[in-house]
């Protein structure tokens, strides 16, 4: 087919590997011919022309790059040499002539390459045979892949070396052996071979004289030579290790699948050999003669004769017991010949015969230096075999052996030795005394010297080396003696059979608090002497050493005890800086797992050689309440009970609280209505008591949220499970339902509950931290969640909301964003707004911080007041200040000043107060504890503008000389949106400007910026210590002055006041008391109306409560989490006698009420109280607190808003089910305070002083921190006695007290004791 299409003159060159063939041809051209290069493919064959070339010498593939190619042109002398790289695109480049040699003139060209690990070029060898001589070049070719053209191909020539035989036309192989990498050259018509090292400088062979080699492979990685009818198994230069032979002359081999392909002469077959004796003694015996012996010749000629016979282990004894005076005069090849006159065929594969072979010929044994160096080694070999429980079985014959060449050298010492660890060895020569030093004998010790570590022992032969009485003596006096046992080092050939003998005494070096150098090199360990010695044992075969580790798991059991009593000693306590892996070798899988490693890194079985597990009895499970987790009975909804299972069954497992709290924050079932059954009649009574009771059901999805935050581990289906809000009721006497009917009440009732039951329900998913490996699935499911093609509703707003708090909407595209906003839904534009900017709080992110600007007055061109709701600037407020937090922004904070102290107007007239706080909080929130550093804006004159709006002045302070109260300047350069746009950043409005719906007085009204302003110095001041911002927040000293400030604005100025001075916050009743005036003591005087005005005296009784109220806040933010009974115990007094609505240490003040009777006046004070009560001990379910939670939820005449604050209080108690609890970090006091802010609404529509969608902020002040206890082997969680801070005594599973560094102690009876050490970042995102 080539000669027909492609007209080739004559294949010249084949090259094949297992997808491509390559034919070399020519193809005539013109007036000459051009070298051809056809590549047939899987696909069909592909051409390549090389033009200039005549001939192509070689063709060599690099794996995975492509073809290099060698050949000659035509053209002047230094030209003639033609080198070309083919990529697997069949591309060809030509490349730089730095290969030396004249291809031209070459009479063969053998190519092999190896790669280095590691490294992403080849070394290639190249053997060029000239008429004059044969020269090896060592190259190094750095190739291209096929994306890489571009590139060059680089060819450094390394090294030349000329070989000693004058041609090589055979083949060229590389040899990877445990001494280096070597290159091994193939001359059959000189029947030789030569080794050279990765370098090319030549290596001493054992074949290389003397014995015909036809032909080479490297077969399993040892070298397998063809020598006539033999084949020769070599596993390093000097030491052959297996001897066949065969019937036929062997022409050629390959080594293919694990089998040998013979090619004789007349048939091929394919076989497998042994690269070893097949008696597991002869092969030790042999391995440890070659590595002591120093004849070469002697040697291979020994393991011929050896493996030669049946019965090799009786060939071996014939041999060595054989010596004589001198070495037989006789030459390798002539040796080697009568060998092979003496053995028959042992291969029966072949179909030769077998019979029963002579004993050698006594040409072959050994002198009598060699038997002496032979006798110490095998010495040696039986030493590191009695430690060993797998060649105990040959200790006999070996020890027969070495008996009868010690009785034959006439060492006496060394016969009495084994006759008496064996009995049936009898001496039976007269053996003389003194024994004659071996150290006479020169050439034998030397060959000791030469192969023996510490091989001293030998030279006098006294007593000979006793491993047992070795280790006995070190155990007996507590100390390594001080000459090492002898041993052949590792590296060595023969190293492997005295193996035990090094590991064993560098297990009792370790143990005796040696260096351990003497037995092997490296790091020496350190700490106790056990803990040397695990970590020098055990250490190697963690790292992947399978050689120590054979060595140890033959060990027999008296040495492997001396490893496991160190075991043992370090298993209770090990040392902290120990990895997983050496931590699950000795049995402490429980502390592997606190190494820092995954679950999957540690292995769940325990090494062979350290087969110990926890003996100690797993305590008894304790009895599960029916009710530990939440299902569809108790919210409507499944919220996952897989692992680990919401509220952990052991964290209130002898009591039902969870249960209960659970069902008190249920809004999926029917209200249960109560009362005479005359009276239930009424359907007007049914509408009173439930529209009564539906206020508590509507409050319920903020308390909820908390409870179950953070508690869905499984995301499974495409949308978001929300409980339903059921405001149906039903009679307890005859089960009867009935319906709320909602059309007496405003559209949007149940706007904003619905609104906060989505976001509880979104924040039931793990937070973007805890996703891991999972976050790259969120997407999609956000996405089909969310439905942005469906009709918004509130639930669904809420849900987008609450995905923002967790950071999943950074996955949404600006497409999706669009998609949500464009329909310009209220309750979505808020959640999305407040969630973005959460995602990114602190980054001041450009995508955001525009989209956020839209619906701001001050920045946005062209902007209509009407257009946007109320609800959604309040949103883009905090949304500015989230996104700004901490970054003292100078444009944000001047437009939010101007904000603040903006007058009321016909656009700006609706929800003032809600308006002005969320400037406050932003306000505070972009300044958050940098009030005081932040230099650059001095200018503003922010702090004296704040006092102003704090306290009861004049319009005109603020502007005096414009008399207008914002005019900011455009900065030049600022980045951030509004930067350049002066149309409606130069809007002013005037005091005088005329409102229809407000009107406006002379001074500022205290009632809308006194709450807002103190909010910002308190969050802008936080832990500053200024004494000017606190005495400012202080409340005024004067009863008149008094009566110009309001309850709900001196509750604030308290907490910020608190919150300025963060350090001096104390549990006591001192401090609570200097936060309030003397006036207000005095007022709690009986008798006392006489010093007060009219009516002055009620005012500033409910000022006071207001102040403890505050206080109790404050406590409540400085300790949340922390679990201090002492705070605990002093807000609970308060509260306690404020629900009876009294003051005073003993409650002896009765407070008065309006005119009306109206309870409601305290409710503020009373969801303080309880709000800090439940932050103080958050996620502990405490018991005490949760009783009084009980007493406040079950008020049927409480407003929508006490309800709220009630719920939030127990669900904060509960917070994620027990499993997170609050941070004392500065952003999370910020967002705390934000969320928990003391001023609820009263009805379900109100969002006038403080916006709803504002309360679950309480998710960014969270964090997880429980702490769990799992029974290692089972996975099962079980509780056990804990000591956190070397104080607190308590039981998993548990939260962990705040704190940079906490330490828990495990102190159990049942399990091992473990030390734990764990820093916990406050400031990270939960």
């Amino acid at each position: 087919k080539i000669d027909g299409k492609l007209g080739a003159v004559g294949v010249m060159q084949l090259w094949d590997d297992s997808d491509r063939c390559i034919v070399v041809h020519n193809e005539t051209e013109g007036d000459g011919t051009t070298q051809v290069l056809t590549t047939f493919l899987p696909i069909g064959p592909v051409m390549t022309r090389l033009p200039g070339w005549s001939g192509v010498t070689a063709i060599h593939g690099l794996p995975k790059y492509g073809f290099l190619i060698l050949g000659y042109g035509l053209g002047p002398a230094p030209d003639y040499d033609r080198v070309t790289y083919l990529s697997h695109t069949m591309h060809p480049l030509t490349l730089p002539k730095q290969l030396g040699g004249m291809w031209s003139h070459a009479k063969s060209v053998l190519l092999t390459s190896h790669k280095p690990p590691g490294e992403d070029s080849y070394t290639l060898y190249v053997i060029c045979t000239t008429p004059m001589n044969c020269v090896l070049s060592v190259l190094s070719v750095k190739p291209v892949t096929t994306y890489q053209l571009e590139k060059n191909v680089t060819i450094d020539t390394l090294n030349e070396v000329t070989l000693p035989i004058d041609s090589c036309e055979g083949k060229i192989l590389t040899w990877d052996t445990p001494h280096g990498m070597l290159v091994v050259a193939v001359a059959p018509e000189h029947q030789k071979v030569v080794l050279m090292s990765a370098t090319g400088e030549i290596v001493p062979f054992v074949a290389a004289d003397g014995f015909p080699i036809h032909d080479a492979v490297v077969h399993e990685g040892n070298l397998v030579l063809a020598t006539g009818t033999d084949i020769m198994v070599f596993t390093a230069p000097t030491q052959c290790v297996c001897f066949h032979k065969l019937p036929e002359r062997v022409q050629s081999i390959r080594s293919i699948n694990g089998s040998l392909l013979l090619r004789l002469k007349n048939e091929t077959r394919a076989i497998r050999i042994a690269a070893s004796p097949s008696h597991p003694i002869a092969a030790r015996a042999l391995t440890i003669l070659c590595a002591v012996l120093t004849n070469p010749k002697q040697v291979t000629s020994l393991v011929m004769e050896t493996m030669s016979q049946r019965d090799e282990w009786a060939s071996l004894c014939g041999i060595l017991l054989q010596a004589k005076a001198s070495p037989p005069p006789s030459s390798a090849l002539e040796r080697l010949r009568a060998v092979r006159r003496s053995v028959p065929d042992i291969l029966p594969t072949l179909g030769a015969a077998t019979a029963t072979a002579p004993m050698p010929s006594s040409r072959a044994a050994l002198d009598i230096s060699h038997t002496r160096a032979a006798a110490c080694a095998l010495h040696l070999m039986h030493e590191a075999m009695r430690v060993t429980s797998v060649h105990r079985p040959f200790l006999a014959p070996l020890a027969s052996l070495i008996f009868s060449l010690v009785q034959q050298q006439g060492w006496k010492l060394y016969a009495e030795h084994y006759a008496a660890l064996y009995p049936n060895l009898r001496i039976t020569h007269n053996l003389p005394l003194p024994t004659p030093p071996l150290k006479d004998d020169p050439q034998a010790f030397a060959m000791l010297q030469r192969a023996v570590m510490h091989a001293s022992w030998f030279a006098e032969l006294a007593s000979p080396p006793d491993l047992l009485t070795y280790v006995y003596a070190s155990i007996r006096f507590k100390a390594s003696p001080a000459r090492a046992f002898p041993f052949i080092p590792h590296g060595r050939s023969g190293s492997a059979a005295t193996a035990p003998i090094r590991t064993l005494c560098h297990l009792i070096d370790l143990r005796n608090n040696c260096d351990g150098k003497r037995y092997y090199e490296g790091t020496v360990p350190t700490g106790t002497p056990h803990e040397k010695a695990v970590t020098g044992m055990l250490g190697p075969v963690m790292e992947g050493n399978k050689e120590v580790e054979k060595v140890i798991a033959s060990l027999s059991l008296g040495p492997t005890f001396l490893l496991h009593q160190s075991i043992s000693a370090c298993r209770e306590a090990p040392p902290a800086d120990w990895g997983s892996k050496l931590l699950s070798a000795i049995g402490r899988q429980d502390a592997a797992k606190l190494s820092g490693c995954t679950h999957a890194d540690i292995s769940t079985t325990l090494h062979p050689f350290a087969d110990y597990k926890n003996e100690k009895s797993f305590p008894p499970k304790l009895p599960q309440a029916e009710s530990s987790s939440i299902t569809d009975n108790t919210l409507g909804v499944d919220v996952g009970n897989g692992p680990p299972s919401i509220g952990h069954r052991l964290l209130w497992s002898k009591d039902a609280r969870l249960a209960v709290a659970q069902s008190l924050l249920c809004s999926a079932v029917p209200i249960i209505l109560t009362g005479c059954n005359e009276d239930l009649s009424d359907p007007s009574v049914q509408q009173h008591q439930l529209a009564t009771l539906a206020n508590r059901v509507l409050a319920l999805p903020c308390g909820r949220g908390m409870l179950t935050l953070s508690t869905m581990v499984n995301l499974s289906g495409s949308t978001l499970p929300v409980p339903p809000l059921v405001l149906c009721g039903r009679r307890a006497k005859d089960q009867a339902y009935t319906s709320l009917d909602l059309t007496a009440y405003a559209s949007e009732t149940t706007l904003w509950p619905e609104f906060l039951n989505g976001c509880s329900a979104a924040l039931r998913l793990q937070s973007m931290a805890q996703l891991g490996t999972n976050r790259v699935y969120i997407r999609d499911w956000i996405a089909s969640a969310v439905s942005p093609n469906a009709a918004p509703t509130a639930g669904t707003a809420g849900v987008v909301l609450g995905l923002g708090l967790l950071g999943h909407l950074e996955y949404l595209t600006g497409s999706e964003l669009y998609s949500l906003m464009f329909p310009r839904h209220e309750a979505t534009t808020v959640a999305l707004l407040l969630g973005l900017s959460a995602c990114y709080r602190g980054t001041g992110e450009k995508r955001v911080s525009g989209m956020v600007s839209l619906h701001l007055a001050p920045i946005t061109p062209h902007y209509t007041e009407q257009d946007v709701a109320p609800g959604m600037q309040a949103a883009a407020l905090i949304g500015i200040g989230l996104l700004y937090q901490g970054t003292c922004h100078r444009l944000m904070v001047d437009m939010l000043l101007g904000e603040l102290s903006r007058p009321p107007s016909d656009e700006h007239s609706c929800n003032l107060h809600a308006y002005a706080l969320c400037t406050g909080f932003a306000l505070g929130l972009i300044c958050l504890g940098k009030g005081g550093e932040a230099t650059h804006l001095a200018d503003l004159r922010l702090l004296d503008k704040l006092l102003a709006l704090l306290t009861c002045t004049k319009w005109e302070f603020l502007d005096p000389q414009s008399h207008t109260l914002w005019k900011p300047p455009i900065v030049p350069g600022e980045d951030g949106p509004g930067a350049g746009i002066p149309l409606s950043m130069h809007r002013v409005n005037n005091r005088n400007q005329n409102c229809s719906k407000v009107m406006i007085g002379p001074l500022i009204d205290t009632n809308v910026t006194a709450p807002a302003a103190a909010a910002a110095l308190g969050l802008m001041f936080m832990k500053s210590k200024n004494e000017v911002v606190h005495s400012a927040l202080m409340l005024p000293t004067t009863a008149s002055l008094l009566q110009s400030v309001s309850p709900d604005a001196a509750l604030v100025r308290v907490i910020s006041a608190a919150l300025v001075k963060w350090d001096d916050i104390e549990v006591s009743d001192a401090w609570v008391d200097s936060m309030a005036p003397e006036v207000l003591h005095e007022a709690l005087l009986d008798n006392c109306d006489y010093m007060f005005k009219p009516g002055a005296r009620q005012h500033l009784l409910l000022l006071h409560a207001n102040v403890i109220a505050g206080c109790m806040f404050a406590l409540g933010l400085k300790f949340a989490g922390s679990e201090c009974k002492k705070a605990r115990d002093l807000i609970l007094e308060n509260l306690s006698h404020l629900m009876v609505y009294r003051l005073g240490k003993d409650g002896h003040c009765q407070i008065f009420l309006d005119e009306a009777g109206n309870k409601k006046v305290i409710e503020p004070c009373i969801n303080a109280c309880a709000l800090a009560a439940s932050c103080v001990m958050t996620g502990t379910g405490c018991a005490t607190v949760f009783k009084v939670l009980r007493q406040l939820q079950k008020r049927k005449d409480a407003s929508y808003g006490s309800h709220m604050a009630v719920a939030m209080a127990i669900g904060l108690l509960f917070l994620g089910a027990g499993h997170r609890t609050l941070s004392s970090s500065p952003q999370a006091v910020a967002a705390l305070f934000i969320s928990l802010y003391p001023r609820f609404p009263t009805v379900a529509t109100d969002n006038a002083y403080h916006p709803q969608f504002l309360r679950p902020l309480y998710a960014l002040a969270t964090m997880p921190r429980i702490l769990e206890t799992k029974d290692v082997d089972t996975g099962e969680s079980c509780p056990v006695p804990l000591v956190i801070n070397k104080t607190i005594v308590a039981t998993s599973p548990c939260v962990l007290p705040r704190g940079e560094e906490v330490t828990v102690e495990v102190r159990s009876d049942e399990y091992y004791d473990v030390n734990v050490c764990k820093g916990i970042a406050e400031q990270r995102k939960a």
